[in-house]
């Protein structure tokens, strides 16, 4: 049984933090987004964020913080963003020209926020798996990855457990 609806255009998958649903609404026509925060029970709204940027990531909420991986379209870089649960930018890492984070979860453990992205001209589906520090958004490393994310329109996401990060790497030229 339906509890309550709202209508979006194209919404990422939602967090669920205390009682309340952080959801991204992606608009096709502007490339823009905007960060809702609803009553888990009665989706009424309690705010809404428009965003200068698609927000290509499920919202993922930890530690009282909101992470979403983002696209500028028109300057073709990719960043990952931190919010407070009140919809306050606390951070934004930007990555190099022409990567993205491609419809991956951020993963965040321990401290650290860790994500993989993807060259958009790599002809060899490459890209990087990063480790920020989750609090402050500071880079800690990356390594190089190989990413089938545009071959499939989706990208494989990190996972994390007792301070060790895992991620699939498949690489077509072995």
């Amino acid at each position: 049984q339906q509890v309550w609806y709202k209508a979006m255009d194209v919404p990422t998958d939602p967090a669920i933090v205390n009682g309340r649903m952080y959801i991204v609404d992606i608009n096709p026509y502007t490339y823009g987004s905007t960060l809702y925060c609803l009553n888990l029970d009665t989706g009424s709204q309690y705010w809404q964020l428009p965003l200068d940027t698609l927000a290509l990531t499920p919202t993922i909420a930890a530690d009282n913080r909101l992470y979403l991986g983002c696209l500028d379209i028109y300057a073709y870089k990719g960043s990952l963003r931190c919010y407070d649960l009140n919809g306050s930018l606390k951070w934004n890492y930007i990555l190099p020209n022409n990567e993205m984070i491609w419809f991956s979860s951020p993963a965040v453990s321990s401290g650290y926020v860790t994500f993989i992205s993807i060259d958009m001209y790599s002809y060899y589906y490459g890209g990087n798996l990063y480790c920020l520090n989750a609090l402050t958004g500071q880079f800690v490393w990356s390594h190089p990855i190989f990413n089938l994310g545009y071959m499939f329109y989706n990208s494989q996401s990190p996972a994390c457990a007792n301070g060790d990060v895992y991620v699939t790497d498949f690489d077509l030229n072995s």
